[in-house]
């Protein structure tokens, strides 16, 4: 490009001539092999004005067979600008001869801007043609055709993805605009000329910042900025008057484990008025609201015993004076959540909670305020640690953990005296603390797959035990006490790294018979 720039100016001095620095231009052009100099070059070589018919040839060589759109439209500028009577015929070839399915957006955009002042009939007509064929194509109105290319240009997008966009059918105006897993580090700035939106997707991508001009989208309902890098929001964002759904949510490992503050009052402020709608008291609405924040979807209010266990989405249970009892958010695809909010501990009645398959990494300290909490449910989530606060759960009878990363617990487990059932299969535990003997009521153990190398003596004081799976761990040698767990009637523990004649001792001091 330096080369180039040096060209202009020796023309400039007089020290080259105006043919001297064209060919010297037209080398660099047809021998260089990025693009992007190409471009640059061609726009270099439109200052020197060319008009002479070896240009004109070369130019027009270029539109009509090079690869590259972004070339191409540059060229075709040069034409436009210099040739504007010459550059019809090649024009309407390519009109002609190329299904414009098959056009770059640069080319589409180049044409409509460059020729929106032409007064040649011919080239107004073409420019009309084409505007008419987007227009059918995407149903939209041609004040939001200029911003919808420019758009495309930027994010390279082709042109038969028409999923991109939602339309008004009364008005033709774009409303709806999904820009979700584009890789993009800002928000392209185009897309401010969008008067109309109401839906703004910019899920799945890697923004570190939201700028304030988000909120002139005076009709804006829905915004997504769930999956990207930022840790705050703007403060506009609380009084956006029509905006009714902020979402938060990740698919993935969280990349942000923190809550912006705009998000919590946004919770407060206007979520919670759907929950309030619903019979959920204030202080306990918000709660819902954040929830629904970060996780993607609406609770669904049902009745008492009324949650199917292969439910997938999120429900919510209330009393008779409106606390909620129950919440229940299974994941898999779609109502993802990566982290418990430290609100959740403002649910004082809550009994159960069921957050199975979602990408959570952390359960909060604050989980151990939940003083009536039975069911705590996070199968298949990716926690790596369990809070010491767990052992405050007094009424907790099911805890189920399977399928996480945890590598050890804490020794509080063994103050969970209501627990009846304790799922921890398929974890990387090492050890079981010797505080598990206290769980008096304990009847179902499932530590399966891990890395257990001993259980400890305290085992022996399970009195209540009747299910135990210990298999595909790493044990070599049970504890003597384990032997006197008179009330198993169920037991697993096969796959350790017993030596087979203490295997079979085992299944003998067990009454095992096959």
């Amino acid at each position: 490009m330096l080369l180039a720039k040096k060209i202009l100016d020796q023309m400039h001095r007089k020290k080259l001539s105006k043919y001297d620095a064209m060919s010297l231009l037209t080398s660099l052009i047809e021998n260089c092999e990025l693009n992007e100099d190409r471009v640059e070059y061609l726009e270099v070589f439109e200052k020197i004005s060319p008009k002479d018919e070896q240009s004109f040839k070369f130019l027009e060589n270029i539109f009509l067979s090079d690869r590259h759109p972004y070339v191409r439209s540059a060229a075709l500028k040069v034409l436009f600008r210099n040739f504007p009577k010459k550059s019809i015929p090649a024009l309407k070839w390519v009109v002609k001869k190329e299904s414009q399915y098959e056009w770059h957006s640069i080319i589409f955009k180049t044409i409509i801007d460059e020729l929106e002042h032409s007064e040649n009939s011919e080239l107004k007509k073409i420019r009309a043609s084409i505007i008419d064929f987007h227009v059918k194509l995407y149903g939209i109105k041609y004040e939001d055709l200029p911003s919808w290319l420019e758009l495309r240009v930027v994010l390279n997008i082709g042109l038969d993805d028409s999923s991109l966009i939602e339309v008004n059918p009364e008005d033709g105006r774009i409303i709806g605009l999904s820009l979700c897993n584009r890789k993009l580090q800002k928000i392209p700035k185009i897309i401010n000329m969008f008067s109309k939106l109401r839906y703004l997707d910019l899920s799945y991508n890697k923004l570190t910042s939201i700028p304030k001009w988000i909120c002139q989208f005076k009709d804006l309902k829905s915004l997504s900025l769930g999956d990207n890098l930022f840790t705050t929001l703007p403060e506009c964002i609380l009084n956006h008057k029509k905006l009714e759904q902020l979402d938060l949510y990740s698919s993935d490992v969280p990349k942000v484990t923190t809550i912006p503050s705009v998000a919590l009052r946004f919770a407060k402020q206007k979520t919670a008025r759907n929950y309030l709608q619903k019979g959920v008291v204030p202080n306990e609405a918000y709660v819902l609201g954040l929830l629904d924040i970060l996780s993607r979807f609406s609770f669904s209010k049902v009745n008492p015993y009324d949650i199917r266990s292969d439910y997938e989405g999120s429900l919510f249970k209330l009393d008779k004076e409106g606390h909620v009892t129950s919440i229940s958010m299974i994941g898999y695809r779609t109502a993802c959540i990566n982290l418990i909010p430290d609100q959740i501990c403002e649910l004082k009645y809550l009994e159960e909670l069921n957050l199975t398959h979602n990408f959570i990494r952390e359960i909060p300290e604050s989980i151990g305020s939940l003083e009536y909490l039975k069911i705590l449910n996070l199968f298949s989530n990716k926690i790596v640690k369990i809070p010491q606060s767990i052992g405050k759960l007094k009424s907790l009878e099911i805890l189920n953990i399977a399928r996480n990363e945890i590598h050890e617990l804490p020794e509080p487990i063994g103050y969970l005296e209501s627990l009846k059932k304790l799922n921890l299969y398929d974890n990387n535990i090492v050890k079981i603390p010797a505080s598990i003997g206290k769980l008096k009521c304990l009847k179902n153990l499932d530590v399966a797959n891990n890395k257990i190398q001993e259980l400890p003596e305290s085992i022996g004081k399970l009195k209540s035990l009747k299910i135990l799976d210990i298999a595909n761990n790493k044990i070599q040698e049970l504890p003597e006490s384990f032997f006197l767990l008179k009330s198993l009637n169920n037991i697993s523990f096969h796959d350790n790294e017993f030596s087979y004649s203490y295997f079979l001792k085992c299944k003998r001091r067990l009454n095992i018979s096959n």
